[in-house]
């Protein structure tokens, strides 16, 4: 196997640069152990493993690897591959695997607590795995004990009084009472004392309050490796007001980090030269990987994502790495010349907080705009745009990059926010050009059963039609007004308004300028506007002026 070596080599407090380029699996085994370590933990799925199992200390190396790491590893490849790594695993980390994966909030799942001893019976010898069960969490191990002994019961129950087994048991993997057999045989014939012990408690105890007694260490081990409470997760989306933002570099980070241990491989890569750029200034890169860490970890806890998930662990670390881009290049820009304080000695959950506030302010505009008398009248681009900022997480109208694309993304950078910026500012401006200036009564279009066009219901027309139709019924003699078209008159305002199947500068220069008079940035309305008879209504032939074939126009028919 070749491995290919990593651009960068950490010597003490400096980063080298190095020759791009492959080693053998003997070649690795002959590097320094960190070296080493930052090659597995940089890797991905089997080569991962691979990298480990070829080691000639892979213990070590997975000693040194987070639990969440290993557990991601585990999830990526399945149970199956990963069963030779439980041979190397220490009891705490079999431990956090168990926290991470078999518990229903409150509840142990007894089906995945076997997958994973199935998976540790496989992988490791009978010593290694009573190590591990004889020196993991005692209550956890008390309570898969107590459930194992009341399954056991209940298969002699059926099987003594010639039943089938109970229906919670039944379509199980015939190798589930056969896991649950080795499991309590092997801690017997290795220590009765220490079985007696668990099942005078397994009996002894009641099992809900056992497991509730079980699940509140298993909270605190999972806030030892980022995962807070649910509730206490959520306040990472607590608003800031960008607007009143005071940075405070000596605010609380985050409770001590396991520093001592690699950070997991998901952010090996996270310093892209870009999003995290100027945050290494003032912190050691292992502690901030670890801050990035406990913040992602927050996150998806926040937004009920699977901890085991690789590809949504990594969508919650661009996910992060895009809010906190933000954030940091918002704070160069609102400090420069006026602090000495620098992104990179602000708490990343305080970054995080302020780059979601800027996108929530945004959304909170929108969702002002949206129950304006314009809301329900936008054109489809404008419509689109709120709808996007609208969502839970603001996001960005990729309509805004290029009027030929449709759907949205994640806001990425600070230029991102201003292009947002713009666009709600081009919607106000729409709002106040139809309710101060025009001062039409919209609730025309909005209505069941009021003013149409030739094809469309009231629930379809949108400001432009309605700008448009007012200032043809203008350019006719008549007034101001969005009164629908008669069908006779629309050859002659064709006539008025194309000139070699090109929508005539004259109205263009005038209708722009009027508008820019009314409302400054109001010609950009009108340049939307105009730009519809341009396409759909000009190049239109004089033989060809069918209601159904023009846009931009209410027709009465």
């Amino acid at each position: 196997m070749k491995i290919k070596l990593p651009s960068e080599k950490q010597v003490g407090h400096l980063t080298l640069l190095r020759q791009p380029g492959s080693i053998t699996t003997g070649e690795l085994n002959a590097l320094p152990f960190e070296e080493r370590l930052d090659i597995v933990r940089s890797a991905d799925g089997k080569q991962k493993c691979q990298l480990i199992c070829e080691a000639k200390d892979g213990p070590r190396i997975v000693r040194s690897l987070p639990s969440q790491d290993l557990f991601l590893l585990a999830k990526d490849v399945g149970l199956r591959d990963f069963s030779n790594i439980l041979d190397m695993v220490t009891p705490a980390q079999f431990t956090n695997f168990l926290d991470f994966d078999c518990w229903d909030y409150d509840h142990l799942e007894q089906s995945a607590v076997l997958e994973w001893l199935e998976a540790l019976f496989e992988g490791a010898d009978a010593d290694k795995t009573f190590d591990i069960l004889r020196q993991m969490d005692q209550g956890l191990l008390t309570l898969i004990v107590k459930r194992f002994l009341c399954a056991l019961e209940e298969k002699k129950q059926a099987t003594d009084e010639n039943e089938a087994l109970p229906e919670a048991d039944r379509g199980k993997n015939p190798e589930t009472f056969k896991t649950v057999e080795e499991t309590l045989n092997l801690i017997q014939n290795r220590d009765p004392e220490f079985f007696q012990q668990l099942c005078f408690v397994a009996i002894s105890e009641g099992e809900s309050i056992l497991e509730e007694e079980v699940f509140q260490f298993q909270q605190g081990r999972l806030l030892d490796q980022g995962f807070p409470e649910y509730w206490e997760a959520r306040k990472i989306y607590t608003y800031l007001e960008p607007d009143n933002f005071t940075p405070n570099p000596n605010a609380t980070i985050s409770p001590s980090y396991p520093i001592e241990k690699v950070s997991p491989g998901f952010v090996a890569k996270a310093d892209d030269g870009e999003a995290l750029s100027g945050l290494f200034d003032n912190n050691g890169t292992e502690k901030l990987m670890w801050e990035l860490v406990f913040l992602v970890n927050k996150v998806m806890v926040a937004d009920r994502l699977n901890f085991g998930d690789p590809a949504q662990t990594g969508n919650a670390l661009a996910e992060v790495k895009d809010y906190l881009n933000i954030a940091r290049l918002f704070v160069l820009e609102k400090l420069t010349g006026k602090t000495e304080v620098s992104p990179g000695s602000l708490p990343l959950e305080t970054l995080f907080r302020l780059g979601f506030s800027l996108t929530v302010k945004l959304g909170n505009k929108a969702d002002k705009l949206k129950m304006t008398s314009v809301g329900p009248l936008l054109d489809g681009p404008f419509q689109e745009f709120i709808k996007c900022l609208c969502l839970p997480k603001p996001h960005f109208y990729k309509g805004m990059e290029d009027n030929c694309r449709s759907g949205n993304r994640p806001f990425k950078n600070l230029e991102d926010i201003r292009k947002a910026e713009q666009w709600l500012n081009r919607v106000e401006i729409q709002k106040r050009l139809f309710e101060d200036h025009f001062q039409f009564d919209l609730s025309l279009f909005t209505a069941q059963g009021n003013q149409s066009s030739a094809e469309k219901g009231p629930e379809d027309i949108v400001l432009s039609e309605i700008f448009l139709t007012a200032l043809a019924n203008q350019l006719l003699g008549r007034k101001f007004s969005p009164r629908p078209i008669p069908c006779e008159d629309i050859a002659e305002l064709h006539q008025m308004v194309s000139s070699q199947g090109k929508l005539h500068p004259e109205i263009h220069g005038k209708t722009t300028g009027w508008l820019e008079s009314l409302e400054k940035g109001g010609g950009d309305f009108a340049e939307f506007c105009l730009e519809i008879w341009s396409e759909e209504f000009c190049p239109l032939k004089p033989d060809a002026l069918e209601p159904s074939y023009i846009g931009g126009l209410l027709i009465k028919v």
